[in-house]
């Protein structure tokens, strides 16, 4: 049975301690938080299953946590309980419809309804985990290329979705790597197609174990990868691609032991930009490292 992650965002202390009473018997972990940036802070990095909300805080902060959590895709769907006092429950399932709040529950009653609620969430888990991991197997198979495990373009296009719209909720900048291995024609043609393909998945395994777990490497088309580069600005992205150049060429790759370079371009995403534009202005700076000698990273 999965350990369900509970975020609350309230100022009580009082509220915590009958939180952590009422629950201690079930497999829950509590992140308790008192402010909006702690939410916002703690969602950045983590996955929360339900997030309780106590209306005795100040209306305006919890309407800007809610359109944050609107904006993020990750945490678009994670189901949002509020706690109310009677007086205000009215007005607020008026103001509320548009935000992913699945309860409304009372000060009065709310332990015992969230025990409840939690109780089932975690007796269907087992079924829910099951169809969860199909669907996603599934997904996989569709958004991998075969020969190398990278990412193709239509993963491309997930993780761009995925990293603009932490952009919108959390200004949380990132970056595009374009890399191109030099001469790779003359690998194929000198030592065939299998070495030109065990080169391809020597420099791919490589760069998947050099990178961090929220970043994306991606096979683009033939030698043409991309790296998205989560929450990092022009800057870091760059030292980032010296470095990957670095490692490629300093390692061997396939059964011919072969030394091989590549070219890189660096860019980083603009607010509000399309994908085609973000690849056209990489692809213009991979086609500047070519031209001036390969073998380099150029960043703008």
């Amino acid at each position: 049975m999965k350990q369900y992650n509970l975020l609350t965002f309230d100022n009580s202390e009082l509220y915590h301690q009958e939180l952590s009473s009422q629950l201690e018997s079930l497999d829950i972990n509590i992140i308790y938080t008192i402010t909006k940036e702690e939410v916002l802070e703690y969602l950045m990095d983590n996955h929360a299953d339900l997030i309780l909300i106590y209306i005795s805080l100040d209306s305006i902060e919890i309407l800007e946590l809610l359109e944050n959590l609107h904006n993020d895709i990750e945490s678009r769907y994670t189901p949002v309980i509020l706690i109310s006092h009677l007086e205000d429950y009215d007005h607020l399932s008026s103001t509320l419809k548009e935000h992913n709040i699945i309860s409304l529950f009372t000060y009065k009653s709310y332990l015992h309804q969230l025990k409840n609620l939690l109780v089932y969430l975690q007796s269907v888990d087992t079924v829910q985990k099951t169809l969860t991991n199909e669907l996603s197997e599934s997904e996989l198979r569709n958004i991998i290329d075969p020969l190398t495990g990278a990412y193709n373009r239509y993963g491309a296009e997930d993780k761009f979705y995925q990293l603009t719209s932490r952009v919108k909720a959390y200004s949380e900048p990132f970056s595009l790597i374009m890399l191109d291995i030099d001469f790779f024609k003359k690998v194929n043609d000198v030592h065939g197609h299998d070495i030109g393909d065990a080169v391809l998945i020597s420099i791919s395994n490589l760069m998947q174990k050099s990178i961090r777990d929220n970043d994306a490497f991606i096979r683009f088309g033939g030698e043409e990868f991309f790296i998205f580069v989560a929450n990092s600005n022009l800057d870091i992205s760059t030292r980032i691609a010296q470095k990957l150049n670095t490692l490629i060429k300093s390692n061997v790759h396939s059964e011919k032991k072969l030394s091989i370079t590549a070219s890189f371009g660096v860019t980083e995403y603009i607010q509000n930009e399309e994908m085609s534009s973000l690849i056209k202005r990489v692809d213009t700076l991979l086609y500047k490292a070519k031209e001036t000698g390969r073998d380099k990273v150029v960043s703008e």
